[in-house]
């Protein structure tokens, strides 16, 4: 399965993934065994130079395609930063920057729900 995200999503996703780098990591290794935490960082690294590989791209649209595994992890990393980027922006005075990059992150978030969610009622 696959979304489409345009310029300017592609272009915020690949560098709010790349500047979470050493947080998500973090934050991996604090609320997961070794093991399991291994394998998410194995997953986000994936998505990672993936985005960053596309990205050179010369593209207007760009057609993402992930494994269950990937979708389940950019699902639950979405979630979670659009929330922490909401309250920052609120704390900043909802600057139009942040509610730029806001809006783009939700636009990626709604396309890749639909995909989790048709992944995880094919699964059961």
């Amino acid at each position: 399965m696959f979304i489409v995200i345009n310029k300017l999503e592609m272009a915020i996703l690949t560098l709010q993934i790349n500047i979470m780098n050493k947080n998500i990591k973090k934050g991996l290794k604090r609320n997961y065994d070794k093991l399991e935490a291994k394998k998410h960082i194995s997953i986000f690294n994936d998505i990672k130079h993936y985005l960053n590989e596309l990205i050179n791209e010369e593209d207007q649209e760009y057609m993402l395609v992930f494994s269950p595994e990937q979708y389940n992890f950019l699902h639950y990393f979405l979630s979670w930063y659009t929330e922490e980027l909401m309250l920052q922006a609120e704390l900043d005075g909802n600057d139009k920057e942040f509610k730029e990059i806001i809006a783009a992150l939700q636009e990626v978030h709604k396309k890749v729900y639909v995909v989790h969610d048709e992944l995880q009622r094919a699964a059961s």
